[in-house]
C-alpha cells in the first residue's frame, strides 16, 4: 500500500511517464527538417529566377543577374593577346589585338560590346576590361563611365565550338599614354549580364588575363 502510495504522489508530482527520444536523435531530426527547409527554398529561389520576366513595356538591365555563378577564370573562354611587346613613339597610335577563342565542344553566346572600358567602372555592360598602368600609376582615363540603353539580341554573338573571334584595339585614343615610360595593359573579359529578360542565355564569367608590355620613347629619344 505504500508503494501504491508513493508511485501515485509521483505521478502526481511530474505527471504521466512518456517515452522520449534520446537528446542527440532529437537535435539530429532537427537538422534533418532545416536541411530540407533549405533545400525546398533554394529549388523554388531557382525557379523563380528562371522564370523571372521584365515586365511588358519596361526596360530593365541586369547588370548583376548571376554575379555568383563564376567569378574564377573560366576554361570554357580564353583570350590571348599579340603582339605581347610594344615600342613605339611618344603620339603614335597603341594597337594591339584580343583574340576570344572557345576551346570546348559547345556554342557560346558572348556579349558584343568590345569597346574596351577601366575595370574600375566594373559595368557588365562592357565586357572588355583594362588595367593600364605606369610606374605602378594608373593611366589616367579620359573618359566616364556611362549606363546604356539594354541589349538586344543583336548585341551578342555566337562563338561555336573550336571558333575564336579576334578584335584590334586602340587605347591611346581612351588613355593617356604620351608620357614615356613602360606601360603595362593587363587585359580579360569578364561579364554577368546573361540577356535573359530577352530569351539569352548569354556567357557568364571571367577569362584569364593577358598582358601587353609598351614602351613609349620621346621623339628625341627614338632618334638616338
Amino acid at each position: 500500500m505504500r508503494d501504491r502510495k508513493l508511485r501515485t504522489h509521483t505521478e502526481s508530482q511530474s505527471g504521466p511517464i512518456r517515452h522520449r527520444l534520446p537528446r542527440w536523435s532529437r537535435i539530429a531530426l532537427v537538422l534533418v527538417m532545416l536541411a530540407i527547409v533549405a533545400t525546398a527554398g533554394v529549388k523554388t529561389g531557382n525557379w523563380l529566377f528562371n522564370i523571372h520576366k521584365a515586365p511588358e513595356g519596361k526596360d530593365r538591365i541586369d547588370e548583376f543577374l548571376g554575379l555568383a555563378q563564376r567569378t574564377w577564370p573560366a576554361k570554357d573562354l580564353t583570350l590571348s593577346v599579340e603582339p605581347k611587346n610594344l615600342t613605339i613613339n611618344a603620339g603614335e597610335p597603341i594597337r594591339f589585338r584580343i583574340t576570344l577563342s572557345n576551346p570546348i565542344d559547345q556554342t557560346l553566346m558572348l556579349n558584343g560590346w568590345l569597346t574596351p572600358e577601366p575595370s574600375i567602372f566594373q559595368s557588365n555592360q562592357f565586357p572588355v576590361k583594362l588595367n593600364i598602368s605606369k610606374d605602378g600609376l594608373a593611366a589616367t582615363y579620359h573618359g566616364n563611365a556611362v549606363v546604356l540603353p539594354p541589349h538586344t539580341n543583336n548585341d551578342f554573338f555566337r562563338l561555336g565550338p573550336k571558333q575564336s573571334k579576334t578584335i584590334q584595339l586602340e587605347v591611346s585614343k581612351g588613355w593617356e599614354m604620351s608620357a614615356s615610360g613602360l606601360y603595362t595593359i593587363e587585359i580579360w573579359y569578364e561579364t554577368y549580364l546573361t540577356g535573359r529578360y530577352i530569351g539569352v542565355n548569354a556567357w557568364t564569367g571571367t577569362t584569364n588575363r593577358a598582358v601587353v608590355q609598351v614602351q613609349v620613347n620621346s621623339p628625341e629619344g627614338m632618334k638616338h
